[in-house]
């Protein structure tokens, strides 16, 4: 954490600013106003509720917080360990720079560079939410030559300067730090070395924390010590990004935002020093060391010689051929002898000599197109050696300098095509391992068998296969490997898309594939080859391959149209499981004679919110209440591609979603069973006379039902008032649709307002000049709220309507997604109906009253004296200031005095007050008139009802 002297005072704060927790990775934000009376000290110093820590100006805090994320990724200790450069020295010596740059290139991110973008985003978005309206508003408008809200500009701009230098920073220091050109993939024996230095750190640190137990190390050690143990921890980070996994900052509890609150205390104390190019080329110089000779250089080389004239003596070709082999051969035994000299390799005692011999030879057949070609098998066999050590020793010594000559890999398709076909064939109807294909390729691929496949091309292509084979058997594993889980994919993926019928589209195909490092070796037209290998499947087995849905011309789209595209993509691949799961759920339960019905729309008699057509209506509850899947069209989809490669995932999304219990309802209904105070207040809420009554007595009626409701009755005092401020809100929506709609839907004519309630949404006319949501606006009185709704120009309609209206986005996609011409048709008529019908509110001239505004009065009061005047009453006594003092508890009778002369107007309307004199002979007497005792009857009824529910 770091210590702060310039802590908030509020006393010192002119105007707003935005306050943050200096303790690295807390997100606790606060705004900070300024005091209206600063000598009085209140809340002088906010602090963190978390940390109780004070807290400081953001844009003080931010500045501090890049430094030690800077200080952290390029530190001098960033570089490799010096054990590990050594080792790889010695035991990999080729392998060195590859090492270094690859390390170079992950330590920013294993050094925990990738929180820093959530972490400043998260800020960003909590700082604006600080903001009012009014002051997000001023922040945005630029061009205004009255600036208000300074402090909280600049804090916004800090924030965002001080993010874009880091991220340039952190793109510049990592292009200086590595090379590109020598990023390559680390070699087995490399590969080895890192897990076992992985492993030991990870235990030396273990060891270092059993040592001081389970505090934090920050705890009674001296800064440099620590840093030490903190460097090794980074390592890590670094060593798990290199193993190809995410980098694993959190080790022993510490969290990356520790290591870089540490880092601060690190700079402060002079132990940091910035990394530079040159550090890395001095690192790898000092650490480098001397390799002596084992071997008489004079000696090995002749010796080398020999070994090169026996296998020339063996090589078959003609005598140019064999004549540059040789001159060949000799100018890289010279350069191999020379680098050996020069340290930058070892060569051990006991080197055979016939392996390295074989391998130079290999290498001249791989270098010249004019060589005969002479795999490492064909090359051991001469020498007598192990085929493995040949292609071993060329990846050591010779492959970095003469690097083999790429394969065309572009110019296979008609090869590609023909093993697509045979792998096809061999697991359209069983399930083999791409191992297993693999062999069965190789076992029959220079066979006679593969002459029905290749036809007349036989020979030319048989013997590209056969160069793939001997000269680049990885990149023949890898390519064919692909390959055959291609085959899989298309045939998989070809039976899901026929039984939902749709058209199969390649592009989400092709994201599975590269997601899973499939891509056939290209980078380019990667797209296009397995379009291509789907049309020939689909040519050769027309019934098992659905239609591909086709681009044409996309390349001429703009952004926006692509976009459009893959939306209407995902509407029809997730319409058409939707359907597909409803048809089939429960054993089609909700499916007969062609339509689908939404249980609850079949028992109350409902007709029209039942029909098929309204696909988007429709929806899945789940009635256990449990939801680990919202089966959306959308989430379907999701589900969908994620799964691509499983034949069986029709089935298995069916007994999923039975298995979470959930049932085919309609919006409307779905809307009503999820609003869980609508169901507990539904009865106070769709009362038919309450809006008859005066606002004070309505809060009453609603504080009552909140109070004596089992679900309600225990809450706190400001949950509870949150429940009866929804329970108005509830009120104000009915009152303001049925007073412009009357009791139904106005587009269905089937759901009632007062029955129906949440299903009901406001729906703009045009969506492109919405400015407010109107379900945040019921806080207001109703008048109010109708000047709202003017302005935004739009209606009330049920949510299965709304849902219609909404349905111009599927128009264009109706062929696509449904089977039969008849859903089609129903879909584009009901669309018509109810946009024809939809009425927006016509406020002109509307004088609508405010049946739900705050009474002045307090309502547990209003309701007490109520009911105290009735129960007194009742009993046969009169309703004195003395017998309301017994009745209500009270420690004098000023109060009830008080409560009756400032609440005159209000309570007059419910109670008649007789006047008497100060003596106990002629005290002041209360009884109800007609309104108090309807009152109360009402009041009672409630209670009475939520206490038996």
């Amino acid at each position: 954490m770091i210590e702060r002297h310039d802590q908030v005072s509020r006393k010192t704060v002119e105007e707003d600013r935005i306050a943050i927790c200096p303790h690295f990775g807390c997100k606790h934000l606060e705004k900070v106003k300024p005091l209206k009376f600063g000598f009085l000290g209140f809340q002088k110093y906010p602090k963190c509720s978390k940390h109780k820590i004070s807290l400081i100006f953001v844009d003080e805090f931010i500045g501090s917080f890049i430094q030690a994320i800077n200080a952290c990724l390029f530190d001098v200790s960033a570089l490799p360990p010096e054990s590990v450069i050594n080792l790889i020295k010695i035991k990999a010596p080729n392998s060195l720079k590859v090492f270094i740059s690859g390390w170079m290139y992950c330590a920013p991110l294993g050094r925990g560079a990738q929180i820093v973008s959530n972490y400043m985003d998260g800020l960003s978005r909590s700082y604006m939410k600080l903001l009012s309206r009014k002051q997000r508003k001023s922040l945005q408008n630029e061009k205004s030559s009255k600036k208000p809200h300074e402090k909280l500009r600049s804090g916004l701009k800090k924030i965002a300067g001080e993010y874009t230098n880091f991220l340039q920073n952190l793109r510049k220091k990592s292009e200086i730090f590595h090379n590109p050109e020598e990023l390559r993939p680390f070699s087995d024996e490399v590969r080895n070395f890192i897990q076992i230095w992985l492993k030991e750190y990870l235990n030396e640190i273990q060891v270092s924390r059993d040592k001081k137990g389970s505090a934090s190390l920050i705890q009674n050690r001296s800064l440099s010590i620590l840093k030490e143990e903190y460097d090794k921890i980074l390592h890590v980070g670094t060593f798990t990004l290199l193993l190809g996994k995410a980098p694993e900052i959190l080790t022993q509890g510490i969290s990356a935002f520790e290591l870089f609150s540490a880092y601060h205390e690190f700079l402060e104390a002079g132990l940091c020093r910035e990394l530079k190019r040159e550090d890395i080329q001095v690192a790898i110089k000092d650490k480098e060391t001397t390799m002596v000779l084992s071997i008489s250089i004079p000696h090995f080389k002749q010796k080398l010689i020999n070994n090169l004239k026996k296998l020339y003596d063996l090589i078959d070709g003609t005598t140019d051929q064999k004549e540059f082999i040789w001159s060949k051969s000799i100018e890289i035994l010279d350069d191999f002898i020379s680098r050996a000299e020069n340290n930058e390799f070892y060569i051990p005692k006991n080197v055979n000599l016939k392996v390295i011999a074989s391998t130079i030879i290999y290498t001249v057949a791989l270098i010249d197109k004019n060589v005969p070609k002479i795999s490492t098998r064909q090359i051991a066999k001469l020498a007598n050696i192990i085929p493995s050590s040949v292609n071993r020793y060329y990846k050591t010594y010779f492959e970095q300098l003469y690097p083999r000559m790429e394969l065309a890999i572009y110019g296979f398709k008609r090869i590609r095509l023909i093993i697509s076909l045979y792998f096809f064939k061999l697991i359209k109807n069983t399930e083999i391992e791409t191992s297993e294909l693999i062999l069965k390729l190789e076992e029959n691929i220079f066979s006679e068998f593969f002459k029905e496949y290749f036809g007349d091309n036989f020979k030319k292509d048989i013997n590209s296969l056969r160069n793939m084979v001997t000269q680049y058997r990885d990149v023949f594993i890898k390519f064919f490997s692909d390959l055959a889980e291609i085959i899989k994919l298309l045939a998989n993926t070809s039976k899901v898309h026929k039984k939902i019928g749709a058209r199969v589209y390649i592009k989400p195909l092709v994201d599975f594939l590269k997601e899973n490092g499939i891509n056939l070796l290209q980078k380019y037209r990667f797209v296009f080859s397995i379009r291509e290998i789907y049309d020939f499947l689909r040519e050769k087995y027309f019934d098992l391959f659905p239609p591909r849905a086709y681009r044409a011309k996309e390349e001429s789209l703009t952004d926006k149209q692509r976009m459009k595209k893959e939306k209407d993509l995902r509407r029809i691949i997730g319409s058409k499981l939707k359907l597909f799961a409803i048809k089939n759920i429960y054993n089609g339960k909700y499916f007969k004679n062609g339509k689908s019905k939404c249980p609850q729309c079949q028992k109350e008699g409902l007709i029209i919110n039942t029909d098929i057509s309204r696909l988007t209506a429709l929806e899945f509850h789940h009635t256990s209440g449990e939801k680990d899947n919202n089966f959306t069209a959308s989430k379907l989809y999701e589900l969908f591609t994620k799964n691509l490669s499983n034949p069986h995932f029709l089935e298995l999304i069916i007994k999923l979603m039975e298995s979470e219990h959930v049932v085919l309802i309609c919006r409307n209904h779905h809307r009503i069973l999820e609003d869980k105070y609508y169901g507990y207040f539904k009865y106070i809420i769709n009362w038919k006379d309450i809006f008859s009554y005066p606002p004070e007595l309505i809060h009453a009626l609603i504080r009552i039902s909140v109070d004596n409701f089992r679900e309600t009755t225990r809450l706190t005092p400001n949950t509870k008032a949150g429940i009866r401020d929804a329970i108005a809100r509830y009120l104000k929506k009915r009152y303001i649709i049925e007073y412009f709609y009357g009791e139904f839907c106005h587009t269905c004519g089937e759901f009632r307002i007062s029955k129906h309630l949440p299903a009901f949404t406001y729906h703009h006319k045009n969506e492109e000049t919405k400015t407010v949501n109107i379900s945040k606006v019921y806080y207001l009185p109703c008048s109010e709220i109708i000047r709202i709704i003017e302005k935004e120009e739009g209606g009330y309609i049920c949510s299965n309507c709304h849902r219609i209206l909404h349905h111009n986005k599927f128009i264009p996609l109706l062929n696509e997604i449904y089977d039969h011409k008849n859903n089609v048709r129903q879909v584009f008529n009901d669309y018509n109906r109810v946009t024809r019908e939809f009425a927006p509110i016509d406020c002109v001239d509307s004088a609508i009253r405010n049946p739900l505004i705050k009474p002045t009065l307090d309502t547990d009061g209003f309701m007490k004296f109520l009911i105290a005047i009735y129960e007194i009453s009742k009993s046969g006594r009169d309703a004195t200031n003395i017998s309301l003092k017994e009745y209500l508890e009270y420690k004098d009778k000023s109060s009830i005095i008080s409560f009756f002369s400032r609440r005159y107007d209000v309570m007059r309307q419910y109670v008649g007050i007789i006047r008497g004199t100060r003596s106990k002979a002629n005290p002041t007497k209360y009884y109800l008139n007609d309104n108090g005792k309807n009152a109360v009857s009402l009041i009672n009824k409630f209670r009475d009802y939520y206490r038996n529910i």
